[in-house]
C-alpha cells in the first residue's frame, strides 16, 4: 500500500525525469481481501494489492496522461516520456486551467467547522487478517446450526488511498477503509437475507446479522400460494 509519504517520494522522481511546464500525478492505491462461504463453511479467501499513477503533463494548455503501475525509476521515466510525447503533439486548448495551488485547492472546502471532519479510515479495518475474517463466519455458521439453517455469504475487508499531487505544491492525500458481510441463511423451502457495511468493522455485528437473516428464513418458511384478487 503506499502512504502520502511514499507518494511523495514517487512524485520528487517524476518531477525530475519530466521537463513540462506542469506535472500532475494522481495516485490509486488498494488492498481488498474477500473470505467467501457456503453450506456453512468457508471455501474461499482471495487478496488483491494494486497502486497506480497517472502522469498528466502539460506544455501550454497541451496536455495528455500516461499511467504506469510499476515505481522503479525506469517504468516512470517511460510513463513520463509517454504522457509528454502525447502532449506535444495535441493541438494547445485555450480553456485549459492553470494546474491548482495547494491555497486555491483548499479555497473550495467551504465546512462550517473545519476542526469536525468524518473519518473513513480505521485502524482496526486496515488490521483485519483472514483468521479474524474466518473467526467471524464461525459465528455466522454457528447461528446457522443453531436455526438447522444453511449458510452462505461472503466477508470482505478492504483499505484504500487516494492522493494528488502537482508542480504547484499541491499535495493532498485521502484514505479510507472498509467493512462488509453479506448473509444469506437457507431453509428446505425459505430464505433470508441480510447485508452490511461499515468503514470501522466495530460497527459490524454479524452475528447479530446473521440473526436476523435466519429469523427470515424461519418465518418464511413453508410458503403457500395466495390466489389472485384483491
Amino acid at each position: 500500500m503506499l502512504t502520502k509519504e511514499k507518494a511523495a517520494d514517487i512524485f520528487d522522481r517524476i518531477r525530475r525525469f519530466a521537463s513540462a511546464d506542469e506535472v500532475e500525478v494522481i495516485f490509486t492505491s488498494s488492498r481488498f481481501a474477500l473470505t467467501r462461504f457456503a453450506n456453512n463453511i468457508i471455501h474461499q479467501n482471495v487478496e488483491e494489492e494494486n497502486s497506480i499513477v497517472s502522469i498528466r503533463t502539460n506544455f501550454g494548455g497541451r496536455t495528455a496522461r500516461a499511467t504506469a503501475n510499476q515505481f522503479d525509476d525506469e517504468s516512470l521515466q517511460r510513463a513520463v516520456v509517454a504522457s509528454e510525447n502525447l502532449a506535444r503533439v495535441q493541438a494547445p486548448d485555450p480553456d485549459l486551467l492553470a494546474m491548482p495551488t495547494l491555497v486555491e485547492a483548499n479555497s473550495e472546502d467551504r465546512a462550517a467547522d473545519k476542526s469536525v471532519r468524518a473519518t473513513r479510515f480505521f485502524e482496526e479495518t486496515a488490521a483485519i487478517t483472514p483468521g479474524d475474517r474466518a473467526a467471524v463466519v464461525k459465528s455466522i455458521v454457528a447461528v446457522a446450526a443453531k436455526h438447522r439453517l444453511t449458510t452462505a455469504g461472503i466477508y470482505s475487508s478492504s483499505e484504500s488511498g487516494e492522493g494528488i499531487f502537482n508542480s504547484r505544491g499541491l499535495a493532498n492525500w485521502h484514505q479510507q477503509t472498509l467493512a462488509e458481510v453479506s448473509i444469506t441463511m437457507l431453509a428446505d423451502d425459505s430464505s433470508g437475507w441480510q447485508k452490511l457495511n461499515s468503514p470501522d468493522v466495530n460497527q459490524l455485528d454479524a452475528a447479530r446479522l446473521a440473526e436476523t437473516a435466519a429469523e427470515k428464513a424461519v418465518q418464511s418458511a413453508h410458503p403457500r400460494e395466495i390466489a389472485p384478487g384483491k
